[in-house]
């Protein structure tokens, strides 16, 4: 059971990932200026306030003004993924926790 959770969280983690990446990618290629504007974001090594900008970006919706609609779906799909790790963290914790009290 706690390894299909692993195994879970892991998949839902590395797609978040691949979403954030293909987000930062396209940031950084079609729109160099707000790239700039949130700190120059990377996948892996982001400082606290890039981060809180990219995660604001992300939040406040203002990617809706670009043209392009992948980029639109991404950034939802990033949105319900973040949505998605505030619930799985805490049940995943609260599993292994029980877990180890057996």
């Amino acid at each position: 059971m706690n390894e299909a959770i692993i195994l879970i969280f892991f998949i839902v983690l590395l797609n978040g990932l691949f979403l954030q990446w293909k987000v930062v990618k396209f940031l950084k290629k079609e729109h160099p200026e707000v790239w700039k504007s949130i700190g120059s974001p990377n996948i892996f090594n982001n400082s606290i306030p890039t981060s809180y900008k990219l995660h604001k970006f992300i939040w406040k919706k203002y990617y809706t003004n670009f043209e392009k609609s992948n980029i639109k779906k991404y950034c939802n799909i990033l949105r319900y993924y973040q949505i998605f790790y505030l619930i799985l963290i805490p049940f995943v914790f609260f599993v292994f926790a029980l877990g180890i009290s057996k």
